[in-house]
């Protein structure tokens, strides 16, 4: 395989490599067994998830109070929690029905709604909702219950004076957990059930939060937001701006219901995006970067150093 390297000049005379861990590309490793393929990484997807979650409401909100205080504009946020009664069975389309109705309600009066939901389970293992919203001032909510939107159970509204706050601190209370709440919390989840949503952010808060979700990887190859960098057909990631794709630096491997990821050589779309000629100097026989090499030059591209060398 070929090797990328920084230039002396960078590195004070000493040309080294180094093993890219699974966590620079934005994946959580867990320990693996003896077992698990040669160079792979076993991706615990229950953090993954969590990770995820914690990503998608803090940015959410933080975004949703920006766009909403535009301008001066003045805002006040609510949070309503929805219970279930003990004789009420969950259902996933629940949640979507009341939002449905509250974005109903928005509507008839003129107004963006903007919201970011969690799911938490109480320590029974009941499941239960907190809606955030965020309201111009001079509107008041009704109660979603004493409306037929949430026929469940009950309902509580209740000003959030710091909405980020709120979210930050109750997604790090699930992705610092232990291992064994982590376990209570997913064996108590019920069957299809979604841990977090948001919607109603304006087209660039939107690119931007799929951004911050999207891999590690990913990000790097396209530093800014608003390169829009979607999933494409077939495999690989595309961005909306440019056009430009990119294939996967990483292969999925499958053993039973554990999942692996392994560093892959990189198609010739990587040479392009990194600045590098096709050929040159030194054959190139050995074929393109693989994924540690590949991020090792991104990280040099995006810093606006000089760049990789043979």
């Amino acid at each position: 395989m070929t090797s990328l390297y920084l230039p002396s000049s960078r590195l004070n005379g000493d040309c080294t490599s180094r093993r890219v861990s699974a966590s620079a590309f934005g994946l959580v490793p867990s320990p693996t067994s003896d077992t698990h393929p040669p160079d792979a990484f076993e991706i615990d997807r229950r953090e993954n998830r969590l990770r995820r979650m914690s990503k998608g409401v803090k940015t959410g909100a933080r975004l949703h109070q920006q766009e909403a205080q535009q301008g001066g504009r003045r805002v006040y946020t609510v949070m309503i929690t929805c219970t279930y009664r003990e004789d009420a069975d969950y259902k996933p389309r629940h949640v979507s029905h009341l939002i449905k109705c509250v974005r109903e309600w928005h509507r008839r009066r003129g107004l963006r709604m903007r919201y970011v939901w969690v799911l938490e389970l109480t320590k029974r293992g009941r499941p239960h909702y907190h809606l955030l919203l965020w309201l111009p001032r001079g509107y008041r909510l009704p109660k979603p219950d004493k409306r037929g939107w949430w026929p469940h159970g009950s309902t509580k509204i209740e000003g959030a004076r710091s909405p980020v706050g709120y979210v930050a601190k109750y997604a790090s209370k699930l992705t610092t957990a232990a291992q064994g709440e982590l376990q209570r919390v997913f064996r108590g989840l019920p069957k299809g059930a979604r841990l977090h949503g948001c919607g109603g952010l304006m087209r660039a808060g939107a690119s931007e939060r799929r951004w911050w979700l999207s891999p590690g990887w990913v990000r790097k190859a396209w530093p800014c937001p608003s390169d829009d960098p979607r999933p494409a057909p077939g495999g690989g990631w595309v961005s909306r701006l440019t056009g430009a794709w990119l294939s996967s630096p990483w292969r999925v491997i499958l053993q039973g219901s554990r999942v692996f990821v392994a560093p892959r050589s990189l198609g010739p779309e990587w040479w392009a995006h990194l600045g590098l000629p096709a050929s040159g100097g030194a054959s190139r026989s050995d074929g393109p970067p693989d994924a540690g090499q590949a991020l090792r030059a991104l990280e040099q591209f995006n810093a606006g150093g000089v760049r990789y060398a043979m």
